[in-house]
């Protein structure tokens, strides 16, 4: 699957700590203005992501039992949620749940 080979190109990158860091803006700095805080991501992990949504495009609904599908939905979720709440990703990709998985998924391919 071309898709997933593309996941995996990024193992090496995935294991670095420059990926991403917190930045956060005080606004005016004298309460007139929120507070606001995002994550600011490395081009890599914007790559990644979009390696990560074409493989889920290419697998579509995945069959029973296929857990190449089931890692690769599971990455898609992680980006998914980034959206919703910033962070997120920043924390699985820190504490190694995307490396994992995308070790997982070299350990399928080669099987």
């Amino acid at each position: 699957m071309y898709s997933i080979e593309r996941i995996l190109k990024f193992l090496p990158v995935l294991d670095t700590d420059d990926l991403a860091e917190w930045v956060v803006d005080r606004g005016a700095g004298d309460g007139t203005e929120p507070v606001s805080a995002g994550v600011e991501y490395a081009d890599a992990v914007h790559r990644f992501c979009e390696a990560v949504f074409d493989a889920a495009d290419e697998i579509g609904e995945p069959a029973a039992g296929d857990e190449r599908a089931k890692i690769v939905m599971e990455l898609k979720r992680a980006a998914e949620a980034e959206e919703r709440c910033p962070g997120v990703l920043l924390g699985y990709l820190r504490n190694g749940t995307i490396l994992s998985w995308v070790r997982e998924l070299r350990r399928l391919e080669e099987a």
